[in-house]
């Protein structure tokens, strides 16, 4: 099947070939037809004996400050594979800025989200990199609004996901939501998740559990939807389990009927 992850050989000569030191500070960086606007870049990189330094990378993201600061450094290992290590931390940072500078769309505003990375991998592919990934990601996000008009369903899980939480949202152009916590440990290219992923709307709360396999790129999660007061609805539809599920390129949504009792999500009710 489709796979998301190239296994076309990294090219790393470059590490070696290359020595420079490069400190570029900037108030302001507008790209030609690229998002995101940069209202201040500080950067200092350092490519010495194979080994590359980018410590720091500060990113401000927005006029109020906000900031997402990177460190990344690299190297060649003796057996010829790309070694990186990774780590990122913002706070209060907008999601669409955020989403931005990875030239994904936002249907969200406001959200206000925290961001932690601290990630590791070994490879000499993108493939083999996330085969070995190893880490964690953490994302805790605030209370924002999500614009039904140009809200996609099919797009991805993360809009699938939001769609689970608030079945109710078509109703309205424009859909509140709380809060969403995402914690995402990563050991050998697995990505373990045990209630870690979980959404609040007003009416609505979301807890996620299972498992996203970065080898095999195939993910398998159970998603318990579980409506709040004020809905009117019978004791029966309060909950509903459901599963995503097959290969990262292409899953399936699916409503489970057993995935509550295999999973073991509560909602604490």
């Amino acid at each position: 099947g489709e796979r998301l992850f190239s296994d076309e050989p990294l090219s790393l000569g470059w590490l070696d070939a290359i020595d420079l030191d490069v400190k570029l500070k900037a108030d302001r960086l507008v790209p030609l037809k690229v998002e995101p606007e940069l209202y201040a870049v500080n950067a200092h990189v350092v490519l010495a004996g194979g080994r590359l330094s980018l410590d720091p990378l500060l990113l401000k993201l927005s006029p109020d400050g906000k900031a997402l600061s990177v460190r990344l450094r690299a190297r060649t290992t003796p057996a010829g594979k790309f070694d990186v290590n990774v780590s990122a931390q913002g706070a209060g940072i907008d999601v669409a800025h955020l989403l931005a500078l990875v030239h994904r769309p936002s249907s969200i505003s406001g959200a206000p989200t925290d961001v932690t990375l601290d990630l590791h991998a070994t490879g000499g592919s993108l493939r083999e990199l996330m085969a070995e990934l190893n880490g964690e990601a953490r994302f805790v996000v605030g209370g924002g609004q999500v614009d039904e008009r140009t809200l996609d369903r099919g797009a991805d899980l993360l809009t699938r996901f939001f769609v689970l939480a608030y079945p109710f949202a078509k109703e309205k152009s424009s859909t509140p939501f709380e809060c969403a916590v995402v914690r995402l440990p990563v050991r050998d290219g697995i990505v373990t998740i045990n209630r870690s992923v979980a959404l609040e709307t007003q009416k609505v709360s979301v807890a996620a559990s299972g498992i996203v396999d970065l080898r095999r790129e195939t993910i398998e999660l159970h998603l318990l939807t579980h409506a709040l007061q004020g809905l009117g609805l019978g004791t029966g539809k309060l909950s509903n389990m459901y599963q995503i599920q097959g290969p990262l390129a292409a899953p399936s949504v699916r409503l489970s009927s057993k995935g509550a009792l295999r999973t073991g999500i509560s909602t604490g009710a």
